[in-house]
């Protein structure tokens, strides 16, 4: 298959990814290795209030329980709840590979 071809079925691939976060009822954020938000779904905007430009670039120990939440409650206006959190790597692990 040409590298135009992969490229198109690649982006294919992540529109439909996106399109299924993005119409589901669940929350979903994705984490950076440096612990900032670097996604955030309209069920999470629903959940917890806040905008993805909000959220985004902000660490996501405010939604862990214990993590300064009085401060976070007091400036923000963040509302404790019992979560679970479950954290995998993408599918196949992002990288791309050629045949």
């Amino acid at each position: 298959m040409p590298d135009s071809s992969h490229r198109k079925e690649a982006a294919a691939r992540g529109r439909h990814c996106e399109a299924i976060v993005n119409s589901s009822g669940e929350a979903i954020l994705s984490e950076g290795l440096d612990g900032t938000i670097e996604s955030w779904n309209p069920a999470a905007e629903r959940l917890y209030g806040y905008s993805a430009k909000e959220m985004i670039g902000a660490s996501v120990a405010l939604l862990r329980p214990n993590s300064n939440l009085d401060d976070a409650i007091r400036e923000r206006r963040l509302v404790c709840l019992d979560l679970a959190l479950t954290i995998a790597p993408p599918a196949g692990g992002g990288a791309e590979t050629s045949d």
